[in-house]
């Protein structure tokens, strides 16, 4: 999902009665498909986005200590 839960049957189901829009190729002008802008959905690499979220988690560590 774009908030970067995991997404459920139903999304999945969603995701894919989407693409059912006609037109496919023109569904990109814009950016990301509709399929995805109208179900919340995105497609991501999984180990960009888990480093992405491994470098935020370092960055927000930064000046605290392990001991409180």
């Amino acid at each position: 999902m774009i908030d970067g839960s995991a997404p459920t049957t139903k999304d999945y189901f969603y995701r894919n009665l989407c693409r059912i829009i006609p037109f496919d190729q023109l569904t990109f002008l814009g950016g990301n498909g509709w399929h995805d802008k109208i179900s919340k959905t995105t497609v991501v690499n999984k180990k960009a986005f888990e480093a992405d979220l491994l470098q935020a988690d370092n960055i927000e560590s930064i000046g605290k200590s392990d001991v409180e």
